[in-house]
């Protein structure tokens, strides 16, 4: 069973997969544990299980522009809501963001928001 955040390119969702293993749901570390300034190959692909790190040369990289929780939410408070928070709070040269979905929210506690330009 998978479930996932959601990688947006500018309104389009990508579905990003969890791990299940046998201490529980977890999302893949390559989707939380990036930097402000690292990069990640971009891509087109509707489902991903992680991303791949990737020099900032590279033609295919999205950078980290900066990385945040939603806060001021107990309970999942919406695709449309969570995309407007990401819209508002990325920089404006951000065009991607990762996003929780209201599964990640809810089993996982997942509040990270991260944008890419």
């Amino acid at each position: 069973m998978k479930m996932g955040a959601r990688f947006r390119v500018m309104g389009l969702a990508v579905a990003t997969a969890v791990v299940f293993g046998c201490q529980g749901a977890v999302l893949d570390e390559s989707l939380t544990d990036l930097n402000i300034g690292e990069c990640v190959r971009d891509t087109p692909d509707e489902e991903v299980e992680e991303l791949e790190r990737v020099d900032c040369t590279d033609a295919v990289a999205v950078r980290v522009v900066e990385r945040f929780d939603i806060e001021g939410y107990s309970d999942f408070p919406g695709d449309e809501t969570v995309d407007e928070i990401a819209i508002e709070q990325c920089p404006p040269e951000a065009l991607v963001w990762l996003v929780p979905t209201e599964e990640t929210w809810e089993q996982l506690d997942d509040r990270l928001v991260i944008c890419f330009e």
